[in-house]
């Protein structure tokens, strides 16, 4: 048969044998090669997080804007189901989800798989919440909540200024912001009013904790001393004490032990303005000649009302045909009833029966009942009988015994008092605002308190970690 094969026939049949013996080769090798055996094996956790690691990464970074909210964002992700719904019980546990402000930063690392890390962050908050999918064999594919505070930064700032025109005006001026404003506000409010009883010549100090985190200031801490003089040369002087046992855990005092703090604030909230003073007038609305027996403070919708003073909430409406939504609060054995209407809400929670604590927000100012737009109808009723809420100035809370004015005046008060007058005697101290009022209040000539400045700056005596640890300093490091 092999004789009867042309030339071309035998060599197929050679190359067919050929290919017949290497491939009846590889079948059998395979038996004897390491790994050879084909059967199913389960795939390793090392394997699978190879694959994982494989996968395509995406970046999401998002700042939330005005009418956005959180949910719709994590939406956005492509977070649905029960995964949304984990993430979101996780962040509530940590934060109020409803108060979530506009800037708040969302950055998140996805993959084909699903959320892999999501980071959330307020603006201007030390405080930053993470969720991130383990990835361990217990607990896989479950979500761990993680909450992070940043490091900050904190030095002191002096502040001053001379009123030219308003305070506002001259605080702005001066290189301050409305932060720091009201932190220097809130000491003096119970016995200044800022809108209407401050004058041209008048002037302010003080020294201020600015609080930053990567050289972004995101706040204001501890004041331990604030000064106003009066064009007359009267000068109020605060510095403050601290008492753990205290309600707001300690004070402002001035020189002879009395606090500044009353038991009624001037006014429900900082700087207030007044468009309709206590007295008989035309009612905007109806035309009626009539007794106004409150003062009416303008603010734009939503501005936070505080609680005048502590006390208890005997009344709480809604969509009165008058006040519309208000509220009333009893202040202890005072004698005192303040009022607050208007509001476009009351605050979250608010009820009747509730105590409230001075400064505590009660709610938001709107125009709601008869009103003409945007106000606070603020009343103040003493024994029954009202009084102008812009006359009543209030008790002192807390007055020193005479061995606490000892201890206070030649220990906390003295020093903080030399230190404010000067500033430049502190180093690591960042100085706003025009200090030529320093060296008026001195009474010395102006060559000569630069001179004495001068001398101060190259000292060492102080520094600024003295400064920021110095709140209940006895005077062992005061300047001479």
């Amino acid at each position: 048969m092999w004789n009867r094969l042309s030339l071309g026939g035998r060599y197929l049949v050679i190359l067919s044998a050929a290919l017949f013996i290497f491939l009846f080769s590889l079948f059998i090798l395979r038996f004897f090669l390491p790994g050879g055996n084909t059967a199913p094996q389960a795939v390793s956790e090392s394997a699978t997080q190879s694959i994982a690691v494989e996968e395509e990464q995406y970046n999401f970074s998002h700042a939330i804007r005005s009418g956005e909210t959180l949910g719709n964002t994590l939406m956005d992700l492509g977070l649905v189901g029960n995964d949304y719904n984990t993430v979101t019980t996780l962040l509530g546990h940590a934060t109020d989800l409803r108060r979530i402000p506009i800037g708040t930063e969302v950055n998140a690392l996805t993959t084909d798989s699903g959320l892999v890390h999501l980071e959330i962050h307020r603006p201007k908050s030390t405080v930053s919440y993470h969720i991130r999918r383990s990835n361990s064999e217990n607990e896989q594919g479950q979500f761990q909540i993680q909450v992070d505070t940043l490091a900050a930064d904190t030095v002191l700032v002096y502040a001053e200024g001379a009123i030219e025109n308003t305070f506002w005006d001259a605080f702005m001026g001066s290189g301050g912001t409305p932060a720091m404003a009201v932190k220097y506000i809130e000491i003096f409010q119970f016995v200044l009013y800022f809108s209407s009883e401050t004058r041209v010549g008048d002037g302010y100090r003080f020294l201020v904790e600015e609080i930053s985190i990567n050289d972004e200031v995101i706040g204001y801490g501890h004041v331990p001393v604030a000064q106003y003089w009066k064009a007359d040369g009267d000068t109020m002087t605060a510095v403050w004490r601290s008492d753990p046992k205290a309600e707001f855990g300690g004070d402002y005092f001035d020189t002879e032990g009395i606090s500044f703090r009353r038991d009624l604030l001037r006014a429900p909230f900082p700087a207030s303005r007044v468009t309709s003073t206590y007295g008989m007038r035309t009612h905007p609305i109806t035309g009626d000649r009539k007794m106004h027996r409150g003062v009416d403070f303008g603010a734009p919708r939503g501005t936070p009302v505080v609680a005048s003073g502590s006390g208890t909430i005997t009344r709480l409406e809604r969509n009165d045909p008058g006040y519309g939504n208000w509220v009333e609060i009893t202040h202890g054995n005072s004698g005192y009833v303040t009022r607050y209407g208007h509001f476009s809400s009351h605050a979250r929670g608010l009820r009747r029966g509730q105590w409230v604590k001075q400064g505590q927000v009660i709610g938001y100012v709107g125009a709601t009942g008869m009103a003409t737009g945007p106000h606070l109808h603020y009343e103040v009723r003493k024994d029954g009988r009202h009084l102008n809420p812009l006359s009543v100035k209030g008790s002192p809370i807390v007055k020193l015994t005479q061995s606490q004015i000892s201890e206070f005046t030649s220990g906390p008060y003295r020093l903080w008092r030399k230190r404010l007058e000067n500033p430049a005697s502190m180093k690591g101290v960042k100085i706003i605002g025009n200090t030529i009022q320093s060296a008026m209040q001195s009474r010395l000539p102006d060559f000569m308190y630069q001179r004495v400045q001068d001398a101060l700056a190259q000292r060492d005596s102080i520094t600024a970690e003295n400064v920021l640890s110095s709140e209940g300093d006895t005077g062992e490091n005061e300047l001479p």
